[in-house]
Parts: structure tokens; sequence; C-alpha cells
């Protein structure tokens, strides 16, 4: 998941679901991802959610996970250039 940062294009964001009766923090949840992926993989903004949307067979459905922050924009994740004429 990617949050549109104006600078760079993109910030690198993880929705997370906790299980019921869990507690995890932003810093503790960024601070295990940072000894175990590269700098450039790590989310820089964690968003803790109720729920992810699925659908009937309970597949995520990431293009509905990323419409927020790409609602108003032109250029899109997986936008492919070779279809831009």
């Amino acid at each position: 998941m990617a949050t549109v940062f104006v600078v760079r294009g993109e910030l690198v964001t993880a929705l997370v679901v906790l299980e019921a009766g869990q507690d995890l923090t932003e810093a503790e949840l960024i601070a295990h991802c940072g000894g175990r992926l590269a700098g450039y993989k790590c989310p820089k903004r964690i968003e803790f959610r109720d729920e992810l949307p699925r659908n009937a067979t309970g597949k995520l459905q990431r293009y509905l996970s990323r419409k927020p922050y790409w609602e108003n924009r032109s250029l899109r994740v997986n936008w492919d250039v070779r279809r831009s004429t």
C-alpha cells in the first residue's frame, strides 16, 4: 500500500488489522519491520483498521484499499505508460 507523497510520489503505508485482545503501537510495528526489511520497504505510516475489504471468497480487494489514497489523481498505482495516449 502506498500513500501519495508529494515530494517523492508514494509513501509506504501498512494497513493493519489486529486480532482481538492484541495491543500493538505504530512505533513497535515500524521497529519490528526495520530489523527485518530494507529501509525502502519499511512502512513509514501505519493505519489500524477494524477490517480490510474482501470479496465473497475472502480474497483481499487491494484496489478498494488503495482507492481513498488515489482519489482525484490522474496517475495511479500500476499505471502503464503504454496505455496513456
